[in-house]
């Protein structure tokens, strides 16, 4: 039986344009998961992290759909994933996981082109 406590797979944000936590996990998992471990557990920690960049991706306007926020994410895995530094190229092997991908800093960091390697 539903009830009231348990976790919502959207929040609404000022727009109207509700979060897809669900869907950017598991596009995540699919895309990013063999590369930087799977994500198992949606916390509350990472569905604010996750709906901070959708506000903020909604903001600039990046997408302004939830379909075309899904891709919007989709294509954001991909392109981490052909960053060999992100995924492990790197002197000490360390990878990015699903929070450090999230936070304000390293996203920005990271769609600015840091971490590309020739």
């Amino acid at each position: 039986v539903p009830t009231s406590a348990q976790p919502q797979k959207t929040e609404n944000t000022s727009n109207g344009i509700p979060c897809p936590y669900t869907e950017i996990t598991a596009a995540f998992n699919e895309i990013l998961g063999p590369y930087l471990g799977m994500c198992k557990k949606l916390t509350d920690s990472r569905k604010k992290a996750v709906q901070a960049r959708w506000r903020e991706c909604i903001k600039d306007g990046d997408f302004d759909t939830q379909d075309s926020g899904i891709e919007y994410f989709k294509r954001y895995f991909n392109y981490i994933k052909n960053q060999s530094f992100l995924t492990g190229s790197n002197e000490r092997n360390w990878r990015a996981d699903f929070d450090w991908i999230f936070k304000s800093q390293n996203y920005t960091k990271i769609c600015e082109g840091k971490y590309l390697r020739s």
